[in-house]
């Protein structure tokens, strides 16, 4: 049994991590047409309504600047790490948002509204991040930081210690795992991430089905 907290969650900024090079998918994966719209924007449209601070896309290619509807809630910007993988993608965006943050990467297309409304009543003082762990791995992009993990991200940057998970050593963590886990993450795929073209195909019918998302 649990109880909520719902009346004290937090107001959420949203970071989407869209800086990354696609190597294994041969093309921005950003980019990658879903519907009216590309990913990116598809990643976006089923979060907004969490986004109450405000949303935040680090972005480098301008192509994906491109299709990102200019509006006062939505900042784009440039990765100020590029050599520094996804804690440099994270590391940007928190240097933009207000308090806790919800961070997803773009190439995850089942990104769970669900789970991280559950994650936001958790976020409080006590905590600098909020991160499911499934299967034992640590889910770093479906997770809350707060930006006060911000000088540890940097300091590890600049000493070229670039996984998210080093951090995580020196930040006080409130892991989401097992029983708490499954009870409240409502989409089974929320934390795949789409890597190649053949991983890209196997989802595509799926996502050609999903007219549920609002315009964003």
């Amino acid at each position: 049994m649990h109880t909520s907290h719902t009346s004290a969650s937090p107001a959420l900024a949203l970071l989407v991590n869209a800086g990354g090079a696609s190597r294994r998918m041969g093309r921005n994966k950003a980019l990658l047409p879903v519907g009216d719209g590309v990913l990116v924007t598809y990643v976006l449209r089923r979060l907004r309504p969490l986004a109450q601070a405000g949303a935040v896309v680090v972005a480098n290619d301008p192509a994906v600047v491109a299709a990102l509807r200019p509006e006062p809630s939505l900042q784009v910007v440039a990765d100020r790490w590029p050599q520094g993988g996804a804690l440099g993608g994270l590391a940007t965006g928190l240097a933009l948002t207000p308090g806790w943050t919800l961070a997803v990467a773009c190439d995850m297309p089942f990104v769970d509204a669900g789970l991280a409304g559950y994650l936001a009543t958790l976020a409080r003082d006590d905590w600098d991040a909020v991160v499911p762990q499934s299967d034992g791995h640590a889910q770093v992009f479906h997770a809350l930081y707060h930006p006060r993990c911000l000088p540890v991200l940097e300091a590890n940057l600049r000493a070229g210690r670039l996984a998210v998970q080093a951090a995580f050593e020196q930040l006080r963590v409130r892991w989401v795992c097992g029983g708490e886990l499954a009870a409240h993450q409502t989409t089974p795929d929320a934390f795949l991430n789409i890597n190649t073209p053949q991983e890209w195909a196997a989802v595509q019918a799926r996502l050609a089905g999903d007219k549920k998302q609002p315009e964003g």
